[in-house]
């Protein structure tokens, strides 16, 4: 009878390093899902040979350390290269049918002080795959880089053209780096399909850049959304005005080159907190506020009472 892999995560949506380690495993265990780190445990206790592999990305439980070996929570840890190279298993997950994810590049340049990509992955961008090492006819692509687009430029518009070459639908869920889309960029990313674009304005210094980029995207594909993330770091005592400069800023934007001349918004502004659980309530009101364009667009902050 074989042994059990039990995988667990803190989180129901679909786990890249899971995957991997449910097809890495598959003909050595008998590879199970299991709902929470207690039952888990629970269930390994009548068998001596069961393993636990657990990935903890969003919270940290209390007992980081449970008998029997660490959960994943060591940031560093990284897969085997054996196991890192092997086409992730998603079977588990129903909503991932035809559907697949991974990363082409690690690492990013920028160091963000709220951010852990450049200690856990590196300073530099460095490519780990190509295309056909995470897509096998999928018709959606999920590509999870931190900053593809700090590649070399011709290596990016190379793997660009991949990436549009597979025909995909295409989602760039960590963000595009606004300050590296130069028009020729602009035009090799509007020959990939994708419904929104996601790139990042955090501080007042990379607004200018955001603007730019919106306006070469937008020129480059006329009607693709483009889905800003705007950090706000309650701490700052001038965080809301600056979160808000930002939000209007871009705002004005997309009623310039869309909304006058479509009468449709492209702009969707997505706030994120720093430290959500213990943001104050003004906090958590601006970001249920902006985050909910139905709420964001009928009616200003000022007047907004949840």
């Amino acid at each position: 009878m074989k042994p059990t892999l039990l995988l667990v995560s803190d989180s129901p949506r679909p786990n890249l390093a899971l995957a991997k380690m449910a097809a890495a495993f598959q003909d050595e265990y008998v590879v199970e899902f299991a709902p929470s780190m207690d039952w888990a445990f629970a269930a390994r206790k009548p068998f001596d040979d069961n393993y636990i592999f657990a990935s903890w990305i969003f919270k940290r439980e209390k007992g980081a350390d449970w008998e029997g070996g660490p959960a994943s929570l060591d940031p560093w840890y990284e897969l085997p290269e054996h196991i890192e190279k092997v086409y992730p298993d998603f079977s588990h997950w129903s909503e991932m049918e035809n559907r697949t994810m991974g990363y082409l590049t690690r690492g990013c340049p920028r160091r963000c002080p709220w951010c852990c990509v450049p200690d856990n992955e590196g300073a530099v961008t460095r490519q780990v795959a190509e295309v056909n090492d995470i897509w096998r006819g999928e018709r959606q692509l999920e590509i999870m880089d931190a900053n593809l687009l700090a590649l070399p430029k011709r290596r990016t518009l190379c793997l660009l053209g991949d990436i549009a070459a597979t025909k995909a639908q295409v989602d760039f869920t960590q963000g595009l780096d606004c300050r590296l889309i130069d028009d020729e960029i602009a035009a090799a990313l509007a020959r990939v399909r994708v419904k929104t674009y996601r790139i990042s304005c955090d501080t007042d210094a990379v607004l200018p850049f955001a603007e730019v980029a919106m306006r070469r995207l937008w020129a480059a594909k006329r009607t693709a959304n483009i889905t800003c993330y705007v950090f706000v770091d309650w701490r700052n005592h001038d965080w809301l005005e600056n979160a808000m400069r930002r939000i209007d800023h871009l705002a004005a934007v997309d009623f310039d080159v869309n909304y006058e001349t479509d009468g449709v918004h492209r702009f969707i502004p997505f706030i994120m907190l720093w430290d959500k659980d213990n943001a104050p309530l003004q906090a958590r009101h601006l970001q249920r506020w902006c985050n909910r364009p139905a709420i964001y667009r009928s009616i200003p902050f000022s007047e907004y009472n949840p």
